[in-house]
């Protein structure tokens, strides 16, 4: 099968986009031929046998927006028309925007349409687009909404290979803490730092450090940022945060590697990618989503805390400092294995494959 591949942007070192890198690798070992079109290019080293094309944003910065969103749709028209006869089949990452686009040509064509979605949040226009497609991939049915006939339930695509525990590892002076994200309100950093305040101000834990990974994405999100660490400041726990910024998904496997609690206080949504590669990696994950409720079984009551509560995620850490060897094993060999089991990259490709097949 030869498939053209659209997605936002593709660069090895990119904090948020740079798992694409190694999906295209994974779906060129299994196509005829891979084309990719991709709004835009970063390091692409190793990928040489796949034909890209970009449609310029890493050339277009300083453009007015207008006149970038015109250059960009004459560019994608122009290179989904001139590689027709090239690609089979479709597949669109997450951007509803070119199926709005190109999705009647591509059915007129009699070219297949596959749609990765995975989003609690529904769009109009994504439900629009879904009429076009075929298929629509999506990890879970809790992190997808709508046309649900549609729905090819695939797991997330962690990469087991790079995302695994190492195997001897050094035991840190102090407990590791692991967050990974943008730093953006929606996140509710928040809620972690007045759970850290508690853990160290009324429960008297001083023995660890927590290790922020991630940055503010606009001028809303660095004030919200600017606002989180004056209160650090002024509870005094500054000594606890190290603010690391981005860091590219090839490489934060090392942090999760060397962590022992990963803590995401985001409530809802599906199974978060961050989430699973920190599990992936055997750490103990303190999590305010019940959607892994129905995996963790006897551990969710110990792991699992009340949403937008700051006493119970300090109650769940504190419990999980306590943890004996055992504790910690058994909840390693159960998340490790799930996260292989249900949410492979390898089995993620297989069943995109296969559904256009």
């Amino acid at each position: 099968m030869r498939l053209l591949v659209i997605t936002r942007k593709i660069d090895s070192n990119d904090a948020r986009a740079g798992f694409i890198y190694n999906w295209l690798k994974k779906l060129n070992q299994r196509l005829d031929k891979l084309l990719v079109i991709c709004q835009e290019r970063g390091d692409i080293v190793g990928l040489e046998q796949i034909d890209i094309y970009s449609l310029g944003k890493e050339n277009l910065k300083k453009y007015p927006g207008f006149i970038k969103k015109v250059i960009y749709a004459y560019r994608f028209y122009k290179f989904i028309w001139l590689l027709k006869r090239r690609y089979d089949n479709v597949f669109v990452h997450m951007h509803w925007i070119y199926i709005l686009l190109a999705g009647l040509f591509w059915r007129l064509s009699g070219k297949k349409i596959g749609f990765w979605y995975a989003h609690v949040k529904t769009t109009f226009w994504a439900k629009l687009a879904s009429y076009f497609t075929d298929y629509i991939f999506s990890p879970s049915g809790h992190s997808f909404r709508f046309a649900q006939h549609k729905l090819r339930q695939t797991g997330h695509g962690i990469d087991t290979d790079i995302f695994r525990p190492l195997r001897e590892k050094e035991k840190n002076e102090k407990r590791q803490i692991v967050s990974v994200g943008r730093l953006s309100k929606v996140k509710e950093y928040e809620i972690l730092v007045e759970a850290i305040n508690i853990l160290v101000n009324k429960h008297g834990f001083d023995n660890f450090e927590i290790n922020m990974i991630g940055q503010s994405a606009n001028q809303e999100d660095f004030e919200y940022v600017k606002g989180l660490k004056n209160k650090i400041r002024e509870c005094g726990i500054e000594n606890y945060f190290d603010w690391l910024g981005d860091v590219a998904n090839k490489d934060v496997y090392r942090f999760y590697q060397k962590g022992d609690i990963f803590v995401n206080q985001q409530p809802g949504g599906g199974f978060g990618k961050a989430v699973l590669e920190a599990m992936a990696c055997g750490l103990t994950c303190v999590l305010a989503t019940p959607v892994f409720n129905e995996v963790l079984g006897e551990y969710q009551k110990d792991t699992i805390f009340e949403p937008r509560n700051p006493e119970d995620m300090a109650e769940k850490l504190k419990g999980v400092f306590d943890w004996n060897e055992e504790q910690i094993n058994g909840y390693k060999d159960l998340i490790i294995a799930y996260v292989r089991n249900n949410h492979n990259l390898d089995n993620l490709m297989d069943k995109i494959i296969k559904a256009y097949e």
